[in-house]
């Protein structure tokens, strides 16, 4: 049957009925294997020129209980309510397995109407790659930041601006200490010693490191320990 089925996909592509020409499928049946390679490269070449997605946190979109049917993305300004590239989306695709209950696989991307143009205020941040995909980046120092509350108990004003935070990255062997039905692996924990620390407003917010001469992502704010609780 294995043969029969590899004999049906060549003659489907000899026709050109099933696997078009643009298709990625069909350059590795093409090329052999061994182009597959320089495919793969192309594609994360193609993905890298998308301009028209941000990576957020799904409870942001759906927690559950409540489902937002608009977002307000805002690029290029460090005030909440002026300022900077502003577009209207209804376009949130969560995580497959987001689990509200236990906040689990909290994140998600948002597809905008409009690409980006970069500039001096609008960059990218690049994701993990390489051997840092393995890394749990406990000890690190990254920035967290977002347009959330700057204290407890406090209120977003009219002029809210874009405020950022050093915190250390924990171990999940430590963090689990505090949140032991919650943590997964794929959890980051930061350090609240001293007070500081993300906020109410903050979710979906970027958690990064500076390696060299680059920024890279490590996570999105998803959740944190009550009021005066400090991991």
């Amino acid at each position: 049957m294995k043969f029969l089925v590899v004999l049906l996909a060549v003659a489907s592509l000899a026709h050109g009925k099933v696997v078009p020409d643009n298709h990625t499928a069909f350059g590795y049946l093409k090329n052999s294997i061994a182009e597959a390679e320089k495919i793969r490269v192309r594609e994360e070449q193609y993905l890298q020129q998308q301009r028209d997605r941000l990576v957020s946190a799904a409870h942001c979109w759906s927690d559950g209980q409540n489902q937002v049917w608009r977002v307000e993305v805002i690029l290029g300004s460090v005030t909440l309510f002026t300022g900077g590239n502003r577009q209207f989306t209804s376009v949130f695709i969560n995580h497959p397995s987001w689990f509200p209950l236990l906040v689990r696989n909290d994140v998600g991307v948002i597809y905008l109407p409009t690409s980006v143009t970069f500039s001096s205020t609008i960059a990218p941040v690049p994701l993990p790659q390489g051997a840092e995909l393995e890394e749990t980046f406990a000890g690190e120092s990254a920035i967290a930041s977002g347009f959330g509350l700057t204290v407890d108990g406090g209120s977003i004003s009219s002029n809210q601006f874009l405020s950022q935070v050093r915190l250390n990255v924990l171990s999940n062997s430590v963090c689990r200490f505090g949140f032991p039905l919650i943590l997964q692996d794929s959890n980051i924990c930061t350090s609240g010693i001293g007070g500081v620390g993300t906020c109410s407003g903050d979710s979906g917010g970027p958690l990064y490191i500076t390696r060299g001469n680059r920024n890279v992502l490590m996570g999105v704010t998803s959740f944190m320990p009550f009021i005066n609780q400090h991991l």
